[in-house]
């Protein structure tokens, strides 16, 4: 009787912090609420990312139809200053890092007129024909190059990276803290009250019956039946204690 006793007294400690059920639904949580932001993440930034190309994309083709006309009278004319204008206005468009109008066909004394400076990576280049008609006859009499570059796109890229990151990462430590809560309120705090029912419990000297520190519920759930089965339980081992006290005594 009193082994069976001493075991009854001696009880599993409270879990610490760290292996909580909260702390691990906690932590899976937010592991799992971080992987879907990150992954939401890198879909929209692929999506704006591919919008940015294509917007530098469609800015090359209006330079294509808009400067290609009045570039092919001035280099027909070997206008260089009125080139260099239409260059240096090139340039001045969003994203334009470098441009070059030559002279067709390429030799020593060809027409080249330059401005800004290419850039070793992260641009998108597209070269035109220029086209002047002779009397009728269309003739490439040189070529427009211009570059484009991406550091802006990227930019405004990391920037809305950062936005999402902090946006979504707090938003997602919140909704973690409420769960957290929500399940403390609902069941951890009714669990530690299980375990300190058993690790207190003496069968020489049983406390009252177990109640969980609630409203009363009309419909019994599940932490209702634990409690039911925990009294019904401890009411059959207080009977065979008892039991076993009477025949103990004879």
């Amino acid at each position: 009787a009193d082994a069976m006793s001493q075991r009854w007294r001696t009880g599993p400690s409270l879990t610490p912090l760290r292996g909580s059920v909260g702390w691990r639904l906690l932590v899976s949580v937010l592991l799992f609420s971080s992987a879907v932001t990150l992954t939401l993440t890198a879909i929209q930034l692929a999506l704006e990312y591919r919008r940015g190309v294509d917007r530098i994309d469609s800015r090359l083709v209006d330079i294509d139809r808009s400067y290609l006309g009045t570039l092919a009278a001035g280099l027909w004319r070997l206008a260089r200053e009125y080139l260099q204008i239409q260059a240096d206005g090139i340039l001045r468009l969003a994203d334009m890092r470098a441009v070059e109008i030559r002279e067709a066909p390429a030799h020593a004394d060809a027409l080249t007129v330059t401005a800004g400076r290419r850039a070793p990576r992260a641009v998108v280049a597209r070269e035109f024909p220029i086209v002047y008609r002779v009397h009728g006859d269309a003739q490439v009499i040189g070529s427009l190059y211009v570059e484009a570059t991406l550091t802006g796109l990227y930019r405004e890229l990391m920037a809305t990276a950062l936005v999402i990151l902090v946006s979504q990462g707090l938003k997602t430590f919140l909704v973690s803290l409420f769960i957290l809560y929500v399940v403390h309120q609902l069941i951890t705090r009714h669990l530690v009250a299980l375990a300190d029912f058993v690790h207190g419990y003496d069968l020489r000297q049983p406390p009252p019956p177990l109640r969980l520190p609630r409203p009363a519920r009309q419909k019994p759930d599940e932490l209702e039946q634990v409690v039911a089965a925990f009294n019904a339980m401890c009411a059959n081992l207080q009977q065979a204690y008892g039991e076993l006290r009477v025949r103990e005594a004879r």
